[in-house]
């Protein structure tokens, strides 16, 4: 993953997050499980896939397991984002640092519905 931005409902007892995976391994997965079809599939496309979807949740599934969490500390559900956070698009300050409110504002319809 390049980029993941974890969001908590207070009333949920689960956390959510939006995920911007990193180009290469992208297409080293793609190229794995050869997901080509006459041409090659660029990422956009590859990334919007169930069959990807599935594997970044079992990667962080792994993860979360190996790092012990507890239900609470737990990512649910992801949502794949097609676009890096940046300042130009005001969801990163210049010292990289995310910009909480401006990433929920873009993204609440999507934060939403994986409640």
């Amino acid at each position: 993953m390049n980029q993941i931005f974890v969001y908590g409902e207070s009333t949920k007892s689960y956390l959510v997050a939006l995920v911007f995976p990193e180009e290469v391994n992208v297409l080293k997965w793609a190229e794995e499980n050869k997901k080509e079809t006459d041409s090659k599939l660029k990422f956009e496309d590859i990334i919007a896939t169930s069959e990807f979807k599935t594997h970044l949740q079992s990667e962080l599934t792994a993860l979360q397991k190996q790092e012990k969490l507890n239900g609470l500390e737990a990512i649910w559900s992801i949502h794949i984002i097609k676009k890096a956070f940046c300042e130009a698009d005001d969801t990163m300050t210049p010292t990289l640092k995310l910009k909480w409110y401006n990433i929920w504002e873009k993204y609440k319809e999507e934060l939403m519905a994986m409640y």
